[in-house]
């Protein structure tokens, strides 16, 4: 064990020595990465989410509101879920990421994405209360285009660190629909 630190800087220096790292935002050197590609301005424009939050979607409540923790918009719309959450707040740097990752075929990334759960997880959420980790399904055609369910990346490595079972299967989508982006929120309803 003593070992480990030293010769995981090793294999990250040689890696890095034989193909140079840069920012995936803004394309600087960056001397080695263990969880995310970025430059260490770009890391720290990422901003993971605190409290207030509403406990049932998520969106982050104003300091008045800090003793319900329930927007009024969950108090007066009946969901389809128990609860959902962001990590982090969705910015361009997020985006980026995001993007570079759907679309820009970085398989990679799945683990920086899942890193942020992660980190939110053990701030914020009970995780024995965790019974499996669903990934939405992408339709075949989809998947077929991209290679991989993005969704399914991120659960597997979310999953490792919780020990929880990824319940695969349970769900399909059987509708193709357009990507989403570049729609506004009206027309991805």
């Amino acid at each position: 064990m003593f070992f480990k630190a030293p010769l995981k800087r090793f294999y990250y220096s040689s890696i890095n020595l034989l193909f140079p790292l840069r920012c995936l935002v803004c394309g600087k050197d960056i001397n080695q990465y263990e969880t995310i590609p970025l430059c260490e301005d770009h890391i720290a424009m990422i901003n993971l989410i605190k409290k207030p939050f509403c406990e049932k979607c998520g969106r982050k409540l104003s300091s008045e509101m800090q003793a319900e923790y329930i927007c009024r918009t969950c108090r007066d719309t009946k969901w389809h879920f128990d609860r959902q959450f962001s990590a982090t707040v969705y910015n361009e740097v997020m985006q980026e990421l995001v993007h570079f990752y759907k679309y820009g075929m970085r398989n990679y990334l799945a683990s920086s994405l899942a890193y942020f759960m992660i980190k939110f997880m053990d701030d914020y959420i009970d995780a024995k209360a965790i019974d499996a980790v669903v990934p939405v399904p992408l339709h075949w055609r989809r998947y077929l285009y991209r290679g991989f369910n993005q969704a399914y990346e991120i659960a597997l490595r979310f999953s490792r660190d919780y020990s929880s079972k990824i319940s695969k299967g349970n769900l399909r989508r059987i509708r193709y629909t357009t990507p989403q982006v570049g729609l506004s929120n009206d027309e991805r309803k």
